[in-house]
C-alpha cells in the first residue's frame, strides 16, 4: 500500500507539473502567436509606408524633371529676350546716330531760318542737306548759324561765304 501511495502522491504531482508545463506551452504558444501578429502588423506598415514613400519618390522625381524641363525653356526664352534686348540697344544707337527721313530733317532746317534770309537752293540725300542762301544783313545769318548749331544735327559745314552782287552775302552749307 505504501507504494500505491507513493505513486499516486507521484501522479498527483507529474500531473500538476504536466498541468504546468501545458499551461506553460499554451501561454508560450499565445505569445508566440501575439508576437507573430505585431510582427507580420510591423511588416505591413513598413511595407506601407516603404510603398507610400515610393510613391512620393517617384511624385517628386516627375515634378523634378518637370521643372527642369520648365527652367531650360525659360532659359530658352531668356536667351532669345536678351538678344532681343541687345539689338534693340544696338538698334536705338544706330538711329540716334542716323540722321532723320530728309522730310523731317528739311522741315527742322525751315524751322531755324529766319524770315529775313532768302533760300536760294536746297537738295537733300539721306546723308546731307545741302543749302544755299542770301541775306542783306549778317546777323540774319549770324544769328541762323547760332540757331542752327543747338539743334540735333552733329555736323554742319560752310562750304562758302561772300559777298555778292546787290551787296548780298550769299552763303552756301552742308548738312549732316
Amino acid at each position: 500500500m505504501n507504494t500505491i501511495k507513493k505513486s499516486l502522491n507521484l501522479l498527483a504531482k507529474e500531473q500538476e507539473k504536466s498541468t504546468r508545463v501545458n499551461r506553460l506551452a499554451g501561454n508560450l504558444k499565445k505569445a508566440s502567436i501575439a508576437l507573430i501578429a505585431i510582427y507580420t502588423l510591423v511588416v505591413i506598415l513598413l511595407v506601407g509606408a516603404s510603398l507610400l514613400f515610393y510613391q512620393q519618390k517617384t511624385k517628386i522625381q516627375n515634378q523634378n524633371q518637370k521643372l527642369v524641363r520648365e527652367v531650360d525653356a525659360q532659359r530658352n526664352k531668356e536667351g532669345i529676350l536678351q538678344t532681343l534686348k541687345n539689338r534693340i540697344s544696338l538698334a536705338r544707337a544706330v538711329s540716334a546716330q542716323s540722321l532723320k527721313f530728309p522730310i523731317e530733317a528739311i522741315d527742322e532746317v525751315f524751322k531755324t531760318v529766319p524770315q529775313n534770309l532768302e533760300v536760294t537752293s536746297l537738295s537733300a540725300d539721306q546723308e546731307k542737306i545741302s543749302l544755299s542762301s542770301s541775306s542783306t544783313n549778317s546777323a540774319n545769318i549770324s544769328s541762323f548759324f547760332s540757331v542752327l548749331e543747338k539743334t540735333q544735327f552733329p555736323q554742319i559745314t560752310i562750304n562758302s561765304l561772300s559777298l555778292g552782287k546787290e551787296k548780298k552775302f550769299v552763303f552756301s552749307l552742308d548738312i549732316k
